[in-house]
């Protein structure tokens, strides 16, 4: 009996930091059936939190480099070394250089798959680098053999400014609920908030302190929301803007936020918050919000590009939207939680089925797809 050969499967990534793209590598390492698949992940640089993570089986190759453009050729040193079946990019600044090596392989026997994970053109970016990036991603997309979103707005935007076919796009939702999530949940958290004090309601946020997650907003809303209804506000999460965002807070309302850098476990607080809130400017598909919703969190989100109201689809019932850069409104929605306690539950029952389609079970079958088109 011959024995059956395993596909090799090659992940391509920037690095393994912190963010939900990290996390979504991780799962996908973690998932892939190990009896049809061989998996290996390279990187511009090995760094990040998520490297800790990974399985032991999983090979990881680091190019050593910090520009996009000088990773063409680590790449195409790679695949010629390990001779891939399947070399697929899950960051979207990635997807340029494995596009680039496609469009120099023209007989190649492995097929490349890329992942656009954001919309192309989200505010507080450079113009003209995001053009730039936009024009060498309409050029040399073309040539891959899959091309996937991460939810059906980035799939539109693909459409309009890449001029993609839609039918080439195939959406591929992040494998964001885990089954070891419950149990991460119910892990102990020994801040007081959660414990011994809670009298006074906890809004959890989590996120990179950026532009694009808006905390500046999010901060303002909370210093209204303490006029009416007395709160604290729990921020998971490390960034270059933490300390301009530690400013802004007023001097009374010091000791109701606190700063709790990185969590590689965020469920915890999650499950035990009485809201979650997220205030980003824009996204592809938040997996925050997806997981802060399977914990049971009752979640108030801006409604930006994209994927918000794709995890919220019945505002209202399920979650609250609120438009972006909008701290009244934001405020109000918060407000509207923590004050009527059965919208509350209702919020954590229906957000729980909401996000049924972002299992790991379904969305690595997608993911599988994708890679045997």
């Amino acid at each position: 009996m011959t024995s059956h050969k395993r596909k090799k499967i090659v992940i391509v990534k920037s690095a393994m930091g912190q963010g939900g793209a990290e996390r979504v590598a991780s799962i996908l390492l973690h998932y892939l059936d190990r009896t049809k698949y061989e998996v290996s992940l390279l990187l511009m640089k090995s760094e990040g939190e998520y490297l800790k993570s990974l399985p032991a089986d999983v090979k990881v190759t680091s190019a050593n480099v910090t520009s996009l453009w000088f990773f063409v050729p680590p790449i195409l040193r790679f695949i010629k070394k390990e001779s891939p079946d399947v070399v697929f990019s899950i960051d979207g600044g990635t997807n340029i250089p494995l596009a680039i090596a496609s469009f120099l392989s023209p007989f190649r026997k492995w097929r490349s798959v890329l992942s656009e994970r954001n919309i192309l053109f989200p505010p507080g970016k450079s113009r003209a680098k995001r053009l730039t990036m936009v024009i060498t991603k309409f050029l040399f997309y073309r040539f891959a053999n899959q091309l996937t979103a991460v939810s059906e707005g980035v799939r539109k935007d693909m459409k309009k400014w890449l001029l993609v076919p839609e039918q080439k796009v195939r959406i591929v939702y992040n494998p964001m609920v885990e089954p070891s999530i419950a149990a991460q949940a119910n892990e102990t958290v020994d801040h007081p908030w959660f414990v011994t004090d809670r009298t006074i309601p906890v809004i959890v946020h989590a996120g990179r302190f950026v532009y694009q997650k808006d905390h500046t907003s999010l901060i303002q809303a909370f210093q209204l929301l303490n006029h009416t209804v007395p709160c604290r506000l729990f921020l998971l999460g490390e960034g270059p803007l933490m300390s301009s965002i530690q400013n802004m807070i007023r001097e009374d309302l010091k000791d109701r936020v606190h700063f709790a850098g990185f969590d590689i476990n965020p469920f915890k607080y999650f499950s035990k918050c009485d809201l979650f809130v997220l205030s980003s400017l824009h996204e592809g598909m938040p997996g925050v919000l997806i997981q802060a919703m399977a914990c049971g969190a009752p979640s108030v989100s801006t409604n930006c590009p994209s994927g918000p109201d794709e995890i919220i689809d019945r505002p209202g019932e399920n979650g609250l939207l609120v438009p972006v850069k909008d701290s009244v409104a934001l405020a109000a929605a918060m407000e509207q939680v923590l004050t009527n306690p059965s919208l509350a539950l209702k919020l954590r029952e229906q957000g729980l089925l909401a996000v049924q389609k972002f299992r790991v079970e379904e969305a690595i079958s997608s993911y599988i797809s994708a890679i045997e088109r």
